[in-house]
């Protein structure tokens, strides 16, 4: 089994459907929202490690009065994991087998001739189904328990165990008959009201979408440091703009959520599609989405790998959609795209946008008027420090939700859109990129548009866990991956918008090449060094002001790989060594970084960390 770094949007087949799952390097938790001062200086490094791999089994609780009655579970000997994890390298693998099988349901009224079984045995599957027909889940698996949330035909359903008493086991913990099931999505008819089909031929853009209301702010503010809530302007709009594109801009490709305006026809994910046709089913994918429809039809002639493909695309480069599922899969006919969608309904949505707005608004205000690379490093440190990374995929884990509220965990694929949604709200040009590492293991970060030219930024791999064992705190941030040309990350960083399903490879797009150095952080910043005399000098000061000021890390660029070497060398490790703990008695060390990378020895980043007892 593979196993996966910081990845992100590696596409798995489960079962008949197509998963995008992002996986990512971990982080420690922090629970206050930090935005960042505006230093000049570089700060951080790191090699990453995380914990070894947990495989969790779905446990059933019997909640029945009688202290006897008891339940058991039986796990198919056929599942394996699903999260594997390198102990050196922190890689994660999003890649896992199904083991499972589905015996024959039994009927609600057979259940009732014999309502005396208070037991039953669970076996653990995981397979996507719908809802036949509008039904009650129930709080266990017997006939007559008490119900706990009405469903309504066609909702999907993740199951994640089946019983001997005729129900399956959803993820939330409840039950559903069989009975109500179906593996096929049921036809419906769409209800004026709340349309949840969506249905179009490749030309037509004229559907009717659901009125969105006025949100309001919440009750309770998000905690933030050095930052006045009371100087945030009121009521600013930013609407990201871009160049005037070839082709002319057809109706409905304008989306608006919250304070977020953007006219996706001038992403360059969406002007780099194949041709009219997948632009079109780009912005049928939006609407749909926008309007929680729970399918969308796949233009007459197109296959459905290339459907899959425009629906990454959507995905990965239309931020503000952070209700949208990283699964997909296609009706037995190949003719319509299945949705699905983290949140449970619109209440949900404005609730969350809302806190994503002020947030948003903050960040995006505190750096109003300042250059784009001033407020890059800004949105960058933010994010760094402020994500919490999880190996779970679920939830708003990929999405910009967690990403600027801290209200939970976020994996690559939220590192990337959340900088790209910031960006969108500066008017500053920055696409979402997956690919892989040397494993080939998956993975996500961004391409921005600084000055002119293309630069790469990966907050994930700017974001480690752990540096020479230890676990590094919330203030913990590097500039190694951040403004970088390709040749550069090219050293680490492979199959450049390339996705793996089932039936092959999919590449998405030729994102832009990233050849310019005139920008990279080190060298605006001043912390780029021609000669040894002068780079020593450098690392030097930085060791001391960094044990002056509790920091944990130093980075500077050098001028070639003669003069990496020599900072590098052991013997001028030592002498910092001495000389960091000679500052405090609480000072166990400094770690060289990136010593065996070929990343470090083709950019010429030299890492130096510092560890405090």
């Amino acid at each position: 089994m593979k196993t996966d770094k910081k990845g992100m949007v590696r596409i798995a087949a489960l079962a008949a459907a197509v998963a995008f799952i992002a996986a990512g390097c971990e982080r420690t938790n922090d629970e206050e929202i930090i935005l960042p001062t505006m230093e000049t200086s570089a700060t951080t490094v790191t090699e990453e490690e995380t914990d070894p791999p947990v495989s969790e089994v779905p446990v059933t609780e019997e909640t029945a009065a009688a202290p006897s009655e008891s339940v058991t579970v039986s796990v198919d000997p056929d599942f394996s994991e699903f999260e594997d994890e390198d102990e050196e390298t922190g890689d994660i693998s999003s890649d896992f087998d199904l083991g499972f099988s589905i015996t024959t349901a039994s009927s609600e009224e057979a259940a009732e001739e014999a309502p005396a079984a208070r037991t039953w045995t669970e076996t653990v599957v995981f397979e996507n189904l719908y809802v036949a027909e509008n039904c009650y889940t129930r709080e266990r698996a017997v006939l007559g328990a008490t119900p706990v949330q009405q469903k309504a035909q066609g909702d999907s359903l993740n199951v994640v165990a089946i019983t001997d008493t005729g129900y399956y086991k959803l993820d939330d913990g409840t039950y559903i008959h069989m009975d109500y099931v179906s593996k096929e999505m049921p036809v419906t008819t769409v209800a004026e009201t709340e349309p949840k089909i969506i249905t179009l031929a490749p030309e037509e853009t004229t559907v009717k979408k659901k009125k969105k209301t006025q949100t309001t702010a919440a009750e309770t503010e998000v905690p933030v440091e050095e930052y006045p809530a009371d100087t945030t302007p009121p009521g600013t709009e930013f609407v990201f703009e871009t160049p005037a594109q070839t082709e002319a801009s057809h109706a409905g490709t304008k989306v608006k959520n919250g304070n977020y305006s953007i006219d996706f026809s001038n992403r360059y994910a969406y002007r780099n599609l194949k041709n009219k046709t997948e632009r079109q089913l780009y912005a049928d994918i939006v609407d749909a989405v926008e309007n929680m429809y729970t399918a969308v039809d796949i233009p007459e002639g197109m296959s459905t790998d290339a459907a899959y493909k425009v629906y990454a695309c959507v995905l990965n480069n239309e931020p503000e959609l952070f209700w949208m599922s990283g699964s997909i899969d296609a009706t037995g006919s190949g003719t319509r795209l299945k949705l699905r969608y983290v949140a449970d309904s619109f209440e949900e949505i404005k609730e969350k946008q809302t806190e994503i707005d002020k947030q948003a608004q903050r960040i995006v205000s505190a750096v109003s008027g300042q250059s784009d690379l001033y407020r890059l490093k800004y949105f960058h440190d933010y994010i760094v420090k402020n994500a919490v990374f999880s190996k779970d995929a679920t939830s708003y884990n990929c999405s910009i939700y967690h990403g600027l509220t801290a209200r939970g965990n976020l994996q690559c694929a939220g590192y990337a859109k959340t900088f790209a949604y910031l960006c969108d709200l500066a008017g500053i040009e920055c696409i979402s990129v997956v690919g892989t590492n040397s494993e080939g293991s998956s993975h996500a970060w961004n391409v921005v548009n600084l000055n002119g030219s293309y630069y790469n930024v990966d907050c994930t791999w700017d974001d480690p866990v752990k540096s020479g064992g230890v676990d590094r705190g919330k203030n913990y941030v590097r500039y190694s991956y951040f403004l970088v040309p390709d040749k550069w990350l090219d050293k680490d960083h492979y199959d450049k918008n390339n996705v793996t399903i089932s039936t092959g490879t999919l590449h998405l797009f030729d994102p832009p090449a990233c050849t310019s150095t005139a920008s990279t952080y080190f060298d605006a910043t001043g912390d780029l060094y021609s000669d040894t005399a002068s780079a020593k000098a450098a690392l030097r000061s930085k060791i001391e002001n960094a044990v002056a000021s509790g920091a944990e890390v130093v980075e500077i660029r050098v001028g070639s790989k003669d003069v990496w070497d020599d900072v590098m060398d052991k013997s001028f490790w030592t002498e910092l060594n001495k000389l960091a703990k000679g500052q405090s008695s609480n000072v166990t060390g400094v770690t060289q970084m990136g010593l065996k990378k070929d990343y470090n020895k083709t950019s010429y980043i030299v890492e130096y960390d510092i560890v405090y007892k």
